[in-house]
């Protein structure tokens, strides 16, 4: 290890400023890896205007500014990046775009997702263009914090920009927008993926089936399912399940029966969620009779009840005053407990 790799993992910023002083007096010529480990050592100690003068005699003696070496002081700042890259900023230094992509790659390894989202809106406000591998970073971010404006917004930007976005970014979006329940915007987005020449996955869709249930939006949940068969997609039960229990919320009993018994043609097999939203849709209808037929028909099948079908069949039971019957399921359930 160097010695300015040494006071870099030990955080001696004192000896880092002392040694920046004795290899200037004897005119040496620190390296890029020399510079990162002196920055390093600085934001350990919280010399934040230190680490900028490090900063601005790594731009002045033009040492070697690719993104590698640009990414690895940022990286050495750590989580407090953006705060730095603004310390500096106020001293005159210019904040270029490696620069910002650089710190977007270290929250995005860092899990830092506020972080990362704010980058990106420092980037906007001094209108950069980042390069779409930064794009695709903190859509990531927004999808995270459930900011899906600003996650279309990147997308957008993308295409303005006709770089070519990638499955993980058109992925992020379309998640940030579900779990927004921002349904119609995630099928516009699953609509979109043609734009980039690239072809919606089984992630895609699993989440646009996810956002119609979520909104009880029955009839795009089955278009989605249609979708996913003209596409070739190899039926999946978590997208399958969405969208009979999209059905079910939707007061659509008779289309989500239809799927229900209709599941092992397209290869698959009924589990407990299957049960339970097939369940609620006949409670919902008041049909009694099929709740109990289905609760029933989960032992052959090797399916086992779980809180929520215990629950939708007393209920339905109570409501139907079949006293007897509600009392008979919550014993089961105890028994069920107790095992």
């Amino acid at each position: 290890m160097t010695v300015a790799g040494g006071l870099g993992e030990s955080g001696s910023w004192r000896w880092a400023t002392g040694l920046r002083a004795r290899m200037q007096a004897r005119r040496v010529l620190p390296t890029a890896t020399s510079y990162i480990a002196l920055v390093a050592a600085c934001e350990r100690g919280d010399a934040w205007n230190m680490a900028s003068r490090f900063f601005e005699d790594l731009q002045r003696r033009a040492v070697r500014e690719d993104v590698i070496v640009i990414g690895a002081v940022v990286a050495a700042v750590g989580s407090r990046w953006l705060t730095s890259l603004a310390a500096l900023s106020s001293t005159g230094l210019e904040i270029t775009v490696p620069m910002l992509s650089a710190g977007l790659a270290a929250s995005a390894k860092a899990g830092e997702w506020v972080e990362a989202t704010a980058g990106l809106r420092e980037a906007r406000v001094r209108g950069m263009d980042l390069d779409v591998e930064a794009q695709g970073t903190a859509t990531v971010a927004f999808e995270r914090r459930g900011e899906w404006q600003l996650a279309v917004r990147s997308l957008r930007d993308i295409a303005l920009q006709r770089l070519a976005a990638d499955i993980v970014m058109l992925n992020a979006a379309v998640g940030a927008c579900a779990k927004s329940h921002q349904w119609e915007q995630t099928l516009s987005l699953l609509a979109g993926f043609a734009a980039f020449s690239l072809p919606a996955d089984i992630v895609a869709f699993g989440a646009a089936t996810s956002a119609c249930e979520g909104c009880s939006a029955w009839r795009s949940a089955l278009a989605v399912l249609q979708s996913m068969d003209s596409e070739g997609l190899e039926m999946n039960l978590i997208c399958y399940n969405a969208a009979l229990s999209a059905c079910a919320k939707g007061g659509e009993w008779r289309i989500a029966l239809t799927l229900f018994f209709g599941i092992e043609t397209w290869g698959l097999s009924a589990n407990v969620i299957t049960f339970n939203s097939a369940i609620a849709a006949c409670a919902r209808a008041g049909d009694w009779r099929r709740v109990l037929a289905l609760f029933i028909g989960m032992g052959p099948r090797a399916v086992h009840a779980d809180e929520t079908t215990y629950q939708s069949v007393t209920r339905a039971l109570l409501a139907a005053k079949r006293f007897r019957a509600a009392a008979q399921v919550l014993e089961d359930s105890k028994r069920a407990v107790s095992l």
